[in-house]
Order: C-alpha cells, then sequence, then structure tokens
C-alpha cells in the first residue's frame, strides 16, 4: 500500500501538475484507509 502512495506522488511530479498530484495522493490514500478499515 505504501508502493501505490509512493507511486503517485512520483507520478504527480513526473507529469508536473500540482494539482492532479494532491488529488492522486489524496484518491490512493483514502482508498487505503477504506481498504485497511472496511475490510477488516
Amino acid at each position: 500500500m505504501v508502493v501505490l502512495l509512493v507511486g503517485g506522488t512520483i507520478y504527480g511530479f513526473y507529469i508536473h501538475d500540482y494539482l492532479q498530484e494532491m488529488m492522486c495522493v489524496a484518491d490512493i490514500g483514502f482508498f487505503v484507509y477504506a481498504h485497511e478499515h472496511f475490510n477488516k
């Protein structure tokens, strides 16, 4: 899961779009949070 978060951040920097980076990190972060809290 951490790999996905880091990957999303690197991808965001790669495309040089700060807003898109933040959205990508937020989306992945929310997915990880939901996965960990609702699939126990």
